[in-house]
């Protein structure tokens, strides 16, 4: 049995390809050329050699020019010896226009809440004219993909995957995916020569989420009453507080050069004095943020209002067996959601960020297991696990 994996969004299927390759199965990944986000390709994410993987092909054209000269042909021969295609993204619609159907789709997000609703205007200017009909098109092939494919795995507890799969009519499975691969020895003479420092120091508090949480996301309309906010600055205030009052000699902060709100940031942490008390790292890749993860006490991702935030930040930190501070009430209390009844310590405000870091100091050895649980939590339901699952799923579907 053959099996393709089309499109690399975030790296997800990288990971996906990797575990199913360890339960055997014969997987092949296809990234897509011209993509201009290193973060999201195979080498971000791991020490190995990418052009040594045989198993990582590249997608027979580019999804920006590829569409106006669309190879067809190309396109149907290289996918026709495979048995089972799982597909994301606007691959989904090119594979349709070349004739085949996507067994599995899974979105990442925009193939879901606004590709598919892209019509074609009149205008006044021709480009924007050529422009429109070609989008158009690819609209209609996307929609097409989801109604024909076999099974649409999508999260419809998140309000904008329920409001696109309401308007195009479609069901979904959550059965999520497994978008982290956390079997990789990542102890590497470059991981621990650049996370050396974190030595000197007795309790490590790790934020690699964006800094956002002062200026405005203004974006897609379904976007604009969430703001895409982090709230950083709750954390920030809430550990220059414990700070005050910790019995820890050499307490530390680390922060990513990442986000719209960086300047804001350290600005505020000027104004509070603690600049001594926090790192700052550049943006890096996932394969050397895990090991900095590894080494800290306790991980923080986002505490925005009326809003949960789950997303990379959330699996990297529980993948590694770290206490995740998160508003993650929904994920308490609702059963349909993925993360429920995982090990997530629930926060939303400064005064709580607080206690956690002051009951972390009374009680380590309580976080030590919350930590040993979230490892464990996620290979079960995010990792190894899941993949299992999808395994069995598809030698159903075969």
């Amino acid at each position: 049995m053959k099996i393709a994996l089309v499109d690399n969004m975030n790296n997800n299927f990288f990971a996906f390809a990797r575990y199913l390759r360890d339960l055997g199965l014969d997987v092949y990944l296809y990234t897509i050329p011209q993509t201009s986000m290193e973060h999201f390709l195979p080498e971000a994410d791991t020490f190995k050699d990418v052009k040594s993987l045989s198993y990582i092909k590249s997608f027979p054209c580019s999804m920006k020019k590829g569409w106006l000269f669309f190879p067809k042909k190309k396109i149907k021969q290289e996918f026709e010896s495979y048995d089972f295609i799982i597909s994301s993204g606007v691959s989904s619609a090119f594979l349709n226009k070349a004739g085949l159907v996507s067994d599995i789709i899974i979105p990442y997000g925009s193939d879901l809440y606004d590709i598919p609703f892209r019509k074609f205007q009149l205008s006044f200017s021709l480009y924007k004219m050529i422009r429109g009909y070609f989008e158009s098109e690819r609209s209609y092939h996307q929609r097409q993909a989801y109604y024909k494919t076999r099974l649409l795995s999508s999260d419809d507890g998140y309000e904008l995957f329920f409001e696109a799969l309401k308007k195009l009519n479609l069901k979904s499975n959550n059965f999520g995916c497994p978008m982290l691969y956390n079997r990789e020895d990542i102890n590497t003479k470059e991981n621990i020569q650049l996370w050396s420092f974190l030595e000197q120091y007795d309790f490590v508090v790790f934020n690699h989420a964006r800094q956002h949480w002062k200026s405005y996301n203004v974006g897609l309309k379904d976007f604009e009453k969430f703001g895409g906010i982090k709230a950083n600055n709750k954390l920030i205030k809430a550990f220059a507080n414990f700070i005050k009052v910790s019995k820890y000699k050499k307490p530390i902060l680390i922060l990513f050069e990442y986000g719209n709100d960086v300047d804001e940031s350290k600005e505020l942490i000027e104004i509070l004095g603690i600049k001594d008390f926090v790192k700052w790292m550049p943006k890096m890749y996932r394969k050397n943020i895990l090991y900095g993860l590894s080494k800290a006490n306790l991980a923080t991702n986002a505490f925005r209002e009326n809003m949960l935030d789950i997303g990379g930040v959330c699996f990297e930190a529980i993948s590694v067996g770290v206490p995740l501070i998160n508003n993650c009430q929904e994920a308490n209390s609702n059963p349909k959601h993925k993360f429920y009844n995982s090990p997530m310590i629930h926060a939303l405000s400064e005064e709580e960020i607080f206690n956690i870091f002051i009951d972390y100091e009374k009680s380590p050895n309580k976080y030590e297991e919350v930590g040993k649980k979230s490892k464990e939590w996620f290979d079960e339901h995010l990792g190894i696990g899941l993949a299992k699952q999808y395994e069995e799923l598809i030698h159903l579907m075969i």
